[in-house]
């Protein structure tokens, strides 16, 4: 059966209509071969008796004569008339009969089963849904376009996914963007208010001016830094981190410069504290 299964479309179609003709001659000379029988036996019972007792021993291959049709009861007038019709056309009709019987069951095992799986999958394809597998299994050709119809399904799953992790990918992105440049902004952003308030009037010293602005030269260097390593970055993923040592007090005086000028534009206290 696996075989047969596994045999290209011309090749099932010349198979199945093969037996099918050959089914049907054997059922046709059955038939044909039965109505003469059938036949024969109505017409003896109209012999006279001295032609009855010489074909006593008659075989089904004997001429035996016809009796007219005035001389047959309905019935049996019916039942030959009958026998006629298969002797004649019995070879046709169930000819026909075989063909369509070769067709329906060419398409019910070798077609149906992988054309619903074609349909239910580019149905389901259609409405954006990859989560399925084409099971469909066969050497013939609708075999192979399934398998390729399957190939196709778990590309498009693929792609999918990395659209997905795109997506993804850009929205950590755009988070750390955010995030990188939302900090220096906002201490130079209080710098210049500090300056815009307390430089008309006079109640900045200089060496207070001169930590702010110095402080903001860093800031901007943060930002040049920033964004040249964003002009060639495409995810987050790709962003390098380079460590390098420092003194703990070093990082906290620079973590109280830029949270200062903040806290104090804020109206907010903080502290920041080191262990060793």
């Amino acid at each position: 059966m696996g075989k047969i299964k596994d045999l290209s479309i011309r090749k099932s179609i010349i198979l199945y209509m093969a037996v099918s003709l050959i089914l049907s001659f054997l059922a046709s000379a059955a038939v044909m071969l039965a109505a003469v029988r059938i036949q024969k036996r109505v017409w003896i019972k109209y012999m006279d008796a001295s032609a009855y007792a010489q074909q006593a021993d008659f075989t089904f291959q004997d001429s035996i004569p016809r009796p007219g049709a005035w001389e047959m009861t309905d019935a049996d007038r019916f039942i030959s008339e009958a026998c006629d019709f298969l002797e004649t056309y019995s070879s046709l009709v169930i000819s026909v009969a075989g063909t369509i019987a070769a067709v329906f069951l060419f398409y019910r095992n070798k077609l149906k089963t992988p054309l619903q799986e074609l349909s239910e999958a580019s149905g389901r394809i259609a409405k954006n849904e990859l989560d399925f597998r084409i099971v469909y299994t066969s050497g013939d050709e609708l075999g192979r376009l399934c398998g390729e119809f399957e190939r196709m399904r778990a590309e498009l799953e693929r792609n999918e996914r990395k659209m997905w992790h795109m997506i993804e990918e850009e929205k950590a992105l755009r988070s750390a963007v955010a995030h990188d440049i939302r900090t220096p902004l906002a201490i130079l952003q209080g710098y210049q208010e500090m300056l815009l308030e307390y430089v008309p009037e006079d109640a900045l010293d200089k060496d207070k001016m001169m930590d702010m602005l110095q402080e903001g030269m860093t800031q901007i260097e943060r930002l040049k830094h920033f964004v040249e390593s964003m002009r060639t970055l495409s995810g987050v993923e790709q962003r390098k981190v380079c460590p390098r040592e420092m003194e703990l007090s070093a990082l906290q005086r620079l973590v109280e410069q830029s949270v200062s000028f903040m806290a104090e534009t804020a109206g907010k206290r903080y502290m920041v504290s080191c262990k060793n």
